[in-house]
């Protein structure tokens, strides 16, 4: 079974990939720590195209083969610190090691916890997906994504993102 993938990419060769299961139990996991703040997180990996379909905003000039991903940089410098200053230190002092068990296991946490989490993380749809739900796999990530999003601003350039 093939299993879905994010994928991120700056121009100037940094590039992250993450399995979409994997991806997903993140977004859960920071959403669990502050939802506000992983909100900024969450609405930097989504393209322009489909932040602006998932808040009923008018798509413009976007479409869905538009790749390039939401941009504001002040909201990626929030999103850089909620990483930095809340999720990595909760996710080193982590009582499991595997996140999923935290959360019941992967049937219950696809059909039962994930579905009763915040609203704007049910864009995702998960189900069946591939997790590598080690802590230390998860903050390596974090960790990724949080290098992108500087890159992102240093260079003051959109990267873009899709799923495949």
């Amino acid at each position: 079974m093939r299993t879905r993938k994010i994928y991120f990419e700056l121009k100037n060769n940094s590039f992250v990939e993450i399995d979409f299961g994997t991806y997903s139990l993140m977004m859960y996991y920071s959403t669990q720590i502050d939802n506000q703040r992983n909100k900024k997180v969450f609405d930097a990996t989504l393209s322009e195209w489909a932040y602006r379909v998932s808040y009923n905003i008018s798509e413009g000039i976007y479409t869905s083969d538009n790749d390039i991903a939401h941009f504001v940089p002040a909201d990626i410098q929030e999103a850089i610190n909620f990483i930095d200053s809340q999720v990595i230190p909760t996710l080193e002092n982590e009582f499991f090691n595997s996140i999923l068990q935290k959360y019941g296991g992967q049937n219950n946490f696809e059909n039962t916890v994930y579905y009763q989490s915040t609203e704007y993380l049910k864009i995702l749809s998960i189900g069946g997906e591939f997790y590598d739900d080690n802590k230390e796999v998860l903050k390596y990530y974090f960790i990724e994504l949080r290098n992108l999003f500087q890159n992102a601003l240093n260079l003051n350039m959109p990267f873009e993102t899709w799923v495949d």
